[in-house]
């Protein structure tokens, strides 16, 4: 599906296949989420967002 994505402007799409575990429902206090240097996109920011390095 996104091997054959393509755009008038040409852009171009690249995929790899992650197949390592990671742990899933791990639990954040609020001071621990506080820390996340992170912000939301404009639109559907509960669903959008980028998250940043820590300095």
């Amino acid at each position: 599906l996104i091997g054959s994505t393509k755009t008038k402007k040409g852009l171009t799409v690249h995929c790899d296949f992650d197949s390592a575990k990671y742990p899933v429902q791990i639990k954040l206090t609020d001071e621990q989420i506080e820390t996340i240097n992170m912000s939301e996109y404009d639109k559907l920011g509960q669903w959008n967002y980028v998250i940043y390095p820590n300095k």
